[in-house]
């Protein structure tokens, strides 16, 4: 059975780019587009928080996810640190290699 045109489902995959960004947000895939995405809510939430305590918590939940935020941003930059040297130290192995 063909639908007619203006019935049909269509399903877009997302292009290389989209994941390749996606994955670039990601970073480690330890969630920190989710992260992210939750600290932008909870921002929205608590400008429009209706009493003081309600808007304090909204505050500290901001102040947590962040501070996650941070803490992830920290540990992939140690990871990139020690690829690097890794790569150098892999580059002096090779040069040793080939001088032998």
């Amino acid at each position: 059975m063909r639908l007619p045109l203006n019935r049909r489902v269509v399903f877009f995959f997302p292009s290389d780019e989209v994941i390749r960004k996606r994955l670039l947000i990601d970073g480690d895939g330890a969630g920190d587009d989710r992260r992210i995405n939750l600290l932008v809510k909870s921002f929205i939430k608590w400008c429009n928080s209706g009493s003081q305590e309600e808007g304090y918590s909204q505050y500290q939940r901001m102040l947590s996810t962040l501070s996650q935020c941070e803490f992830s941003m920290g540990k992939t930059l140690l990871v990139y640190d020690m690829n690097l040297r890794e790569m150098e130290n892999y580059e002096k192995i090779y040069k040793d290699i080939g001088k032998d």
